[in-house]
């Protein structure tokens, strides 16, 4: 009796010594890529495969391969805030937004890695970007009260093309939108941007008062 509990128990110890042989092999040689990620196979450090959809790969074991998982859906990031210079030498501050995910995998693993160095870059090309697209602009461009001066929707194009054109190339990163946000003045420039805004809008005042005039020595003439 003793020696068929002694078996028994040695039967048990070997059902689970397998068991637990079979579940480490099984996360040892499979990596698990859940939907909207992707991920990158490395062969001691060089990229061997590169994998975009959900779903179980097969993979070696540690030390001869290891992976680099990615977050492949869209994010949005806000920019810091910008003080630039217009074209007429006025000094305006600008927060803009992005949205973006990862196009090219490789590109983005040998260039950037995560998403932390990931933001930092976008945030340098929107810096940049906005730094020399308003430099061929007028204040006005962006603040006027004829709505006919200003190109806002003109210059966030240029803005996303440069952007989207840097960090596709460089980054391996696919830029869907990037938009102005805020618009602010420096304390310095709010007194004589209201001034300007004034005497605009007291052109259009005078110009109403002196068609009424007219208008009223018109009618008197004819009466």
């Amino acid at each position: 009796m003793k020696d068929k509990k002694e078996k028994n128990l040695l039967y048990v110890k070997i059902i689970v010594a397998v068991v637990a042989v079979i579940v480490l092999g099984f996360f040892a040689f499979t990596i698990q890529v859940r939907e909207g990620n992707g991920a990158i196979i490395l062969r001691f450090g060089a990229p061997r495969k590169v994998i975009t959809e959900a779903g179980l790969y097969m993979k070696l074991p540690w030390p001869f391969e290891s992976v680099v998982s990615y977050d492949g859906r869209q994010q949005y990031l806000e920019s810091d805030f910008l003080e630039t210079t217009t074209k007429d030498n006025r000094n305006i501050i600008l927060q803009s937004y992005a949205v973006w995910s990862v196009e090219d995998p490789l590109t983005y693993y040998n260039s950037v890695g995560n998403t932390k160095k990931a933001v930092s870059y976008i945030k340098d090309q929107i810096f940049s970007a906005t730094n020399s697209t308003m430099g061929a602009y007028e204040l006005y461009a962006l603040v006027s009260l004829d709505k006919e001066k200003i190109n806002t929707e003109e210059i966030q194009e240029k803005i996303f093309e440069q952007v989207k054109k840097n960090c596709e190339k460089n980054y391996g990163i696919k830029i869907t939108d990037v938009n102005i946000l805020r618009i602010s003045l420096p304390d310095t420039n709010l007194e004589s941007v209201f001034q300007q805004m004034t005497a605009a809008r007291q052109k259009e005042i005078d110009a109403i008062i002196a068609k009424a005039e007219r208008d009223s020595t018109n009618i008197i003439s004819q009466a």
